[in-house]
């Protein structure tokens, strides 16, 4: 049987076999997951705001820097190799239907340009429009999936397809 993690805003958590990661419900945060395809471990984060922790604070995985950062070097410690990761990202939706909202989209835009930075790749997406969506992970086989609003769950990446 498999375990059930919650990552809740600002968290990463990681997992092997029999894992399986749940962002719970997302709104404007972008949810990342890594997989290392070779070794089958993964890992997920549920970010919360743009660029990095303000100098004057502890650092937060709730900033799309910091918590890309260590997500990267965690990969990086268990000497995974780049050409072996498989990065998605969910989430960033205006829910609060907003006019000119920006927060969703600098979320978005930082998570990116972070993900380029540790030079990875983002291999699927589903991100912006209006509506929450959730994100489930499974570290055993990297199986990612995801729900927008009420809709049940589709799949968004597999090492099949």
């Amino acid at each position: 049987m498999k375990k059930t993690v919650y990552v809740n805003t600002g968290a990463l958590a990681f997992g092997s076999e029999n894992v399986i990661l749940n962002s719970g419900a997302i709104g404007s945060c972008v949810v990342v997951t890594i997989f290392d395809k070779e070794k089958r471990i993964g890992a997920m984060a549920h970010i919360m705001l743009p660029g990095e922790s303000p100098k004057k604070h502890k650092p937060s995985n709730k900033y799309a820097a910091n918590a890309i950062r260590n997500l990267h070097n965690y990969f990086v410690e268990t000497t995974s190799k780049s050409e072996n990761l498989i990065c998605c990202i969910v989430g960033g939706a205006n829910v609060l239907r907003k006019k000119d909202d920006r927060l969703c989209r600098d979320i978005i835009k930082s998570v990116e340009e972070e993900i380029l930075k540790n030079n990875l790749i983002i291999s699927k997406r589903n991100v912006g429009d209006e509506l929450r969506r959730t994100m489930q992970f499974d570290t055993s086989t990297g199986d990612v999936f995801y729900s927008i609003g009420n809709s049940g769950l589709s799949l968004l990446w597999s090492i099949d397809n």
